[in-house]
């Protein structure tokens, strides 16, 4: 694995003055989440970080970078509060901020990255508003500097590569979010897409292996071809029929059809069809082809059979969001049971975050991980309404009829029990590198116990620590209360009113990180034949 090996030639951050650290949290930065969602080129930071050059590197970008390599490190310099690992990188982050604010002018390479990495910091925290404003500003830079007119034209030129690259990993950062709390993405309808940028076959064969604060792992059988640029071209491939979704489920002008929404799903089934067989044929198993990609089961250790079948965590993901809202829905003439695809995709995740934890563990894990097991989570959660008594009724506002039915009374199947009891563990197990799993667990935990399924939640977590985060609060301020998941007000420690506040914490629990999002209408009553959908028989 390629790695920065030399002192850079001038301090990059007025943080720390150890070398040594500022390197060390650089590699795992590169190693557990690059390149998802980035849009910065490894190569080229690492060559000006060292070199002193300001065009691919800047004090901004190498402190978030260092703000988000800190959460994958055990070591206490990173922190502020040597015993508590959740202050792991804060001072790094407090430095890119205070520099973001300085900088008037960020129409600049990297400030649109440094954004970026800003954005998936928050995101880790579990702080999504902060986390999302990034994001938006990133993307919006991106377009304002006119990087999605631009093409590769095939000669590998550094400076347009780099451009291309920080174009699309902010236009699949904004889209990541979008999917996420169901809302339209920057982009327009019908944008200009610039082309991905160009393989190269000597990059591409660039070592990886996994790297903790025990340095690389030195295994031979550890080593494994990156791919690095096919892995963010798939994902940006990936990202492209994302925005087509996002227009076709949440555009306000329109409402979707059957047919629409088949065409989406057909485009998803293309783009696995069209993995580059590198990534197909067990090559390759990092963890970014986890993420993005296929993964055989012909990897050692060897993943469940099952995963033969299914692409990549983030597929499933969009799988997942795209026919989420149609659970209680069949389309007419066809095969395709939204219900059933959910289910699977589902399946899916938790299958492919076993693989996940058999193969590296789940102490560093790229930092949407949390989002995409709690949105996994909660399917489970809503497949088990339709199955109840009462699933058969409901308005065409999805979020308030899954809301308004959130307690039946004989609680979930052993099945759904099973996987929720899953789900939470592997939430637990991120808890030491994300903030935002501790929320999930208490999401989890809150709903878990709204339908009388048991589930056991460790005690560390149980702590009246401030596991929300600042988003949490600041939302919940803004309502005229600050309630946590327990029963309790933040503020004054009274135990919470029944009623109006309970809902409220069932939606936000519910559909966090969405909670202030416009629900999304799906087709009903009336509607639904034109539109190409029927009742799904027995909800």
């Amino acid at each position: 694995m390629a790695s920065i090996t030399k002192a850079p030639q001038k301090s990059w951050t007025n943080v720390t003055s150890d070398a040594e650290l500022v390197k060390h949290l650089l590699e795992l930065y590169f190693c557990w989440e690059y390149p998802t969602l980035a849009s910065l080129s490894k190569e080229h930071f690492r060559q000006d970080f060292s070199s002193g050059s300001s065009r691919y590197c800047s004090p901004l970008l190498v402190n978030a970078l260092l703000a988000l390599g800190s959460r994958f490190s055990d070591r206490p310099e990173p922190r502020t509060d040597p015993d508590d690992p959740f202050t792991a990188g804060d001072a790094f982050f407090e430095e890119a901020k205070r520099l973001f604010w300085e900088q008037t002018d960020h129409q600049d390479l990297t400030a649109v990255q440094a954004i970026g990495i800003m954005s998936i910091r928050e995101a880790s925290c579990g702080r999504d508003i902060d986390s999302r404003y990034y994001a938006g500003q990133s993307v919006r830079l991106a377009i304002e500097m006119g990087l999605h007119r631009l093409d590769d034209d095939g000669t590998g030129d550094d400076h347009r590569t780099v451009q291309l690259i920080t174009l699309w990993g902010a236009f699949s950062l904004d889209h990541a979010w979008s999917l996420t709390t169901g809302g339209l993405p920057q982009f327009s309808r019908f944008p200009r897409f610039p082309s991905k940028i160009h393989v190269n076959s000597e990059l591409e064969e660039t070592s990886w292996a996994p790297y903790t604060d025990d340095g690389p792992d030195p295994r031979p059988e550890a080593q494994q071809p990156c791919h690095i640029r096919s892995v963010f071209n798939c994902f940006c491939e990936l990202s492209e029929i994302i925005h087509g979704a996002l227009y076709t489920l949440h555009c306000p002008a329109k409402t979707p059809t059957s047919q629409a929404i088949a065409e989406i799903y057909h485009k998803y089934l293309h783009w696995y069809e069209n993995i580059p067989d590198a990534l197909r044929l067990g090559l390759n198993f990092t963890p970014q082809v986890l993420f993005v990609q296929y993964v055989s089961p012909s990897c050692q250790p060897q993943p469940p059979p099952r995963l033969t079948l299914h692409p990549s965590i983030y597929y499933h993901y969009a799988i997942l969001h795209t026919f989420r809202p149609f659970l209680r829905l069949r389309i007419l003439n066809s095969r395709i049971l939204p219900r059933q695809l959910c289910l699977q995709a589902a399946d899916a995740i938790q299958a492919l975050m076993r693989a996940y934890s058999r193969l590296y563990g789940l102490r560093r894990t790229p930092s949407f991980l949390p989002y995409i097991v709690l949105g996994s989570s909660r399917i489970y959660l809503a497949i088990e309404q339709l199955d109840a008594p009462h699933g058969g009724s409901g308005p065409g506002d999805y979020d308030s009829w899954l809301t308004a039915h959130a307690r039946p009374a004989q609680g979930v199947s052993r099945l759904a029990a099973d996987a929720l009891k899953a789900n939470m563990a592997t939430l637990e197990d991120m808890a030491r590198c994300h903030r935002a799993a501790l929320v999930g667990v208490r999401m989890l935990g809150y709903l878990t116990r709204a339908w009388g399924v048991y589930s056991e939640i460790k005690g560390a977590l149980e702590g009246e620590a401030e596991l929300m985060g600042q988003t949490a609060t600041r939302r919940a301020v803004v309502a005229g209360r600050a309630p946590d998941f327990f029963g309790k007000e933040e503020g004054g420690g009274r135990e919470a009113e029944e009623g109006g506040q309970e809902m409220e914490r069932l939606r936000s629990a519910l559909f966090w990180p969405a909670a202030r999002v416009p629900p999304m209408i799906v087709p009903a009553g009336a509607d639904l034949e034109a539109l190409g959908f029927e009742g799904a028989e027995g909800v």
